[in-house]
């Protein structure tokens, strides 16, 4: 994905890099965190603030013992294909969601159409409502969120 032509503006640094939800960084922070206890070794202050940041912000009640659920909600949304007719060629053609999108959305996590294309503007330019309706749906399920009304 090429970040700057795709209108996120990050840099060429940021190619090729995975994206992490603060869910998956969660996950990670409290399993090396519990690794350096079994090593009677401890954090820093900085680490557990993050970590306490992460587990806050992640979208799940208790998101180490919801780490499969975790996964496969994002597995499921990097899987999710869309069709849009390609205004250049008026053909048909596949879309799905960019790594940083999808990350964006599960971190954001925005309570509706209006909302997610404030937060995120590539969406508006690469999906129809229906299809981000689809994808807040998908993720308000997994994550027990539920939208305003």
């Amino acid at each position: 994905m090429n970040f700057e032509q795709d209108g996120f503006g990050l840099g060429q640094e940021f190619e090729g890099i995975r994206c992490l939800s603060n869910a998956e960084v969660a996950v990670i922070l409290e399993t090396t965190k519990k690794a350096a206890e079994q090593k009677d070794k401890s954090v820093s202050e900085v680490f557990e603030d993050t970590l306490a940041y992460a587990k806050r912000f992640s979208g799940y009640t208790d998101v180490v013992n919801d780490s499969g659920a975790v996964q496969s909600l994002k597995l499921e949304l990097q899987n999710k294909e869309f069709e849009q007719i390609n205004e250049e060629t008026g053909e048909l053609e596949k879309v799905e969601l960019s790594d940083f999108e999808l990350v964006s959305l599960l971190n954001l996590a925005p309570f509706d159409y209006d909302e997610a294309i404030e937060l995120i503007p590539s969406l508006q330019n690469r999906f129809s409502k229906d299809d981000i309706d689809a994808i807040l749906t998908i993720i308000h399920n997994a994550t027990g969120r539920t939208k305003h009304v």
